[in-house]
């Protein structure tokens, strides 16, 4: 046998195994809801605002210089 017949037989005997395993696992524990809360919704007034994050200065400086020529 070669090492690439020795690795593909492997993976699958493993893949087989792990497909195995869940079918077990997954017959083994009943399905039950999970518990959840409840919260009933009710209108409240509510006041509307924004919050910005930024900077005030710029982190660079420009020179902006005319190029005007004289005729």
């Amino acid at each position: 046998m070669t090492l690439a017949g020795v690795s593909i037989r492997l993976l699958g005997a493993t893949l087989l195994m792990v497909v195995a395993g869940g079918a077990a696992q997954a017959e083994s524990t009943p399905a039950t809801p999970p518990a959840v809360g409840i919260v009933e919704a009710a209108k409240r007034p509510i006041t509307e605002s924004s919050e910005f994050l930024g900077r005030i200065e710029a982190i660079n400086r420009v020179t902006l210089v005319a190029r005007v020529m004289h005729y």
